[in-house]
């Protein structure tokens, strides 16, 4: 029970005593002023709501990717969810500025959370799934797809063979410049080692850029080796950034 609903449930128990005692014209002004508050503090949840989703939608396709990213199909008909019910907690804390922890406080955090999850839900549904990629897909499904979304971008894009590639899985050029890029199609984080062999891909092809493109996030030890040596860390929504000058990573 939140304080407003403590609020109204003490001030109707003041009623019924005020009636049983013969005195209703106190019941009368105790029930003006709880509607008063009772007014006011529906105004206030009203515009509190309207601020959290203002601010939901603002890092709503950041949110969407995330939850593409954290969940998974754990076998059974069922869907792991608890990495993305974790993600929702640090964007309500660190985002919203709302509190998570305290026994108290979960029943509003799990109904903020159901909130995030069904305006997340909604926006991929209106976006609708990237063309072609399927969460289920195989590794080498996934290269393929990967080399054709940049063909659609224009680059010149080859699979290299699937043994002995020397770190990538796809060459790319595109007005000159050449980019060997490993594809990761992981359930979980993509690490260091996929950053260590676009690394040497770049060496091996004589690339001018090394790219990491994955359905997944990245670790942050992966983030800073990649930072320090040049390696692009990209979702495959993200491709077109490589035509960018210079390209950005996530």
């Amino acid at each position: 029970m939140n304080p407003l609903e403590k609020f109204i449930a003490f001030v109707a128990a003041v009623c019924i005593v005020s009636v049983a005692s013969g005195s209703p014209s106190v019941a009368v002004v105790v029930l003006m002023i709880v509607g008063v508050f009772v007014w006011f503090g529906l105004v206030g949840q009203s515009k509190r709501r309207e601020e959290r989703q203002r601010r939901i939608e603002e890092h709503i396709v950041e949110l969407a990717r995330k939850r593409q990213q954290l969940c998974f199909n754990a076998g059974y008909g069922v869907t792991d969810k608890s990495r993305w019910n974790k993600e929702m907690r640090a964007f309500m804390r660190n985002v919203l500025q709302f509190p998570t922890a305290g026994k108290q406080m979960q029943p509003q955090v799990e109904a903020i959370m159901v909130e995030i999850d069904e305006m997340v839900l909604a926006h991929i549904a209106e976006a609708g799934p990237t063309t072609g990629y399927e969460p289920d897909m195989s590794g080498t499904d996934y290269e393929a797809f990967c080399a054709e979304l940049l063909r659609g971008l224009g680059f010149d894009a080859e699979l290299t063979r699937t043994t002995g590639d020397q770190g990538a899985d796809i060459l790319a050029s595109r007005n000159g410049e050449r980019f060997a890029i490993q594809c990761k199609r992981y359930s979980g984080s993509v690490g260091n080692a996929a950053v260590q062999e676009a690394i040497t891909a770049r060496s091996f092809y004589d690339a001018d850029h090394a790219v990491v493109v994955s359905n997944a996030q990245y670790t942050i030890a992966a983030r800073q080796l990649a930072g320090k040596v040049g390696v692009y860390l990209l979702h495959h929504d993200d491709l077109s950034s490589l035509m960018a000058r210079p390209p950005t990573s996530i």
